[in-house]
């Protein structure tokens, strides 16, 4: 049996306290978008349910302190945090910049990801969705 650490730690955090559905996180359903082929739009694949933590705050925080309006949060409308992990088991990856992904029956864009090795942040925009 390996040791517990750190790593280990932040991993059961993220799992059981961040993303504790009784405390912060709530069920959402995801699906990322097939890219659009021969004159036809793109296609939602099937969702899965993920827990997420939706922070309009943070969004609110971010716009207000937007130094570059191009760095894709600018005109962000949803601003969420999920385990990574979640992302590799339902969809094998993560999230591209400017993909299309639907979040609770709404297309959005992929105008931002930050990848913090347990957590993971997406902004997505609807302009232009």
């Amino acid at each position: 049996m390996k040791p517990f650490n750190f790593k280990d730690q932040i991993e059961r955090d993220v799992k059981f306290v961040f993303l504790n559905e009784r405390e912060f996180a709530d069920w959402h359903e995801i699906a990322f978008m097939s890219p659009p082929k021969n004159g036809l739009p793109a296609t939602p694949e099937p969702p899965v349910k993920m827990l997420v933590i939706v922070d309009d705050d943070e969004l609110r925080d971010r716009k207000s302190s937007a130094a570059n309006p191009t760095d894709g949060v600018y005109d962000a409308d949803l601003l969420f945090y999920a385990q990574r992990a979640d992302f590799f088991l339902h969809f094998g990856r993560l999230p591209a910049l400017q993909s299309k992904i639907r979040f609770d029956e709404r297309t959005y864009t992929v105008t931002d990801i930050q990848d913090d090795e347990n957590m993971v942040t997406v902004t997505l925009g609807r302009k232009g969705s």
